[in-house]
């Protein structure tokens, strides 16, 4: 039921409210209502006590003894004086104390979250200032207000550290322009109590700061140190580490366009000097390859490009001096001497070594041997029509002498009736080579 009170209003409590220990009932003396205005009073302050036990009740399971402080006292004062007019009888005075006290813990209990936010607000404040007494004393209150509140919770275990905290972050201060390193540790064991801790957290970005300057100018030092003696690969290795730091750096560029820039003209002179190192081993076809690579990766150089050229014709011309000597018959012919003759005055253009010298000494023999004709004895039987194969015909006889130069023949006859013979030969020019023959059709049909 609700009771209009001095305008306010006042709910009956859904439980009973407990014995009169803190406000006393009035007592059996207290006079005796007439029917007229006395009565209504007296129903009027019993609700009105009513509405207080509930808004006490209210009270305690909010935990309002612990954090309403004078307020909350000033509300049991006034419901214990009101108490204490029942029992005189002041009912119309009782009800406007009962009211009254209601009114302030109804009050306390709109002001809760601002309170609670307030206690907050001081404990943060507390551990920013490192004083670690009234951050607990804030966070304390703000649990009392809120039991369940996880900001107090976290705000008490900082400020059980806080102190340490701070000494920490002032020490990592004193050192940090001189040794930031050392800085830097110091702070990450502060951060380690408390990582919330803004002004160890701010420092540290500082010093890393610092840390990740002097880490970048140390391996960018490095890298110029191993460019300038040409250790590229260290330099690089350097300069790599120096980038994952300042990724951006107008240093880091241009000693990224020096070092591709010098190693691109190392690899170049290194091809040059193996393709040289093959030419004068008289390699022609690795010096032809090495040239070729070094042109590729250098179209303009002018050494590659004359190298390419050179080796080429050079290993063309080993080539032909060594297909001489390894097949002296070719030259019986008019076109491969001619072709022969042609190879070695284009090796006498040729600085070679012992291959050159070994190849041409070979060439020249086989050339002079194929030019020189030796005395060729053909015996048959003055029956068959012989012929020498790109040579010449014969015709019959049963001797001839003939003047031929060294290399393979074949001799072919013919007579009718008979199966044809065919006799293949080598002239040799060596002295004790008898170059005699005999070609005849023997099997007749």
């Amino acid at each position: 039921a609700v009771v209009l009170l001095s305008g306010r209003a006042s709910r009956s409590p859904s439980h009973p409210a407990p014995a009169a220990a803190t406000a006393p009932a009035p007592s059996p003396s207290a006079s005796v209502p007439s029917p007229d205005g006395p009565g209504e009073q007296l129903l009027a302050a019993k609700a009105a006590a009513e509405s207080w036990y509930t808004a006490k009740a209210e009270a305690e399971l909010a935990n309002m003894a612990s954090w309403g402080g004078v307020e909350y006292a000033r509300a049991l004062s006034g419901a214990k004086q009101a108490g204490l007019a029942m029992e005189n009888g002041a009912f119309e005075k009782a009800a406007g104390l009962y009211g009254e006290a209601v009114d302030i813990l109804a009050a306390m209990g709109r002001a809760k979250d601002a309170r609670l936010a307030d206690a907050l607000a001081a404990g943060e404040q507390a551990l920013a200032a490192a004083d670690r007494k009234r951050a607990d004393q804030a966070f304390s209150l703000a649990l009392a207000i809120d039991p369940q509140n996880q900001a107090a919770r976290r705000g008490l275990r900082r400020a059980a550290t806080i102190e340490d905290v701070a000494a920490l972050c002032a020490q990592a201060g004193e050192i940090a322009k001189n040794t930031p390193g050392k800085a830097k540790t110091i702070l990450l064991r502060a951060l380690a109590l408390d990582p919330d801790y803004t002004p160890a957290k701010t420092l540290l970005a500082t010093v890393e700061a610092e840390v990740g300057r002097r880490a970048f100018a140390a391996e960018l030092g490095r890298a110029i140190t191993a460019f300038g003696r040409r250790d590229y690969a260290v330099s690089r290795e350097h300069l790599a580490a120096a980038k994952k730091l300042r990724p951006r750096s107008s240093e880091i560029l241009e000693l990224e366009e020096r070092l591709d820039r010098a190693e691109h003209q190392a690899a170049l002179s290194e091809i040059l000097a193996r393709a040289a190192r093959a030419e004068a081993g008289e390699d022609w076809a690795a010096a032809a390859s090495l040239y070729a690579k070094a042109a590729a990766l250098a179209p303009a150089s002018v050494p590659a490009r004359e190298g390419v050229e050179r080796s080429r014709k050079n290993q063309a011309i080993y080539k032909a001096l060594a297909s001489i000597a390894a097949a002296p018959h070719r030259l019986r012919e008019a076109g491969p001497l001619a072709e022969a003759r042609a190879t070695l005055l284009q090796a006498d253009g040729v600085t070679g070594g012992p291959v050159l010298a070994k190849l041409v000494a070979k060439a020249k023999e086989a050339v002079a041997t194929a030019s020189q004709p030796v005395p060729v004895i053909l015996t048959s039987d003055n029956q068959t029509e012989v012929v020498i194969l790109k040579t010449g015909r014969l015709g019959r006889f049963t001797r001839r002498t003939l003047s031929l130069r060294p290399g393979p023949y074949v001799l072919l006859g013919t007579r009718r009736g008979y199966r044809d013979a065919r006799r293949s030969i080598t002239v040799s020019s060596a002295p004790e080579a008898a170059n005699r023959f005999d070609i005849r059709c023997e099997e007749e049909i």
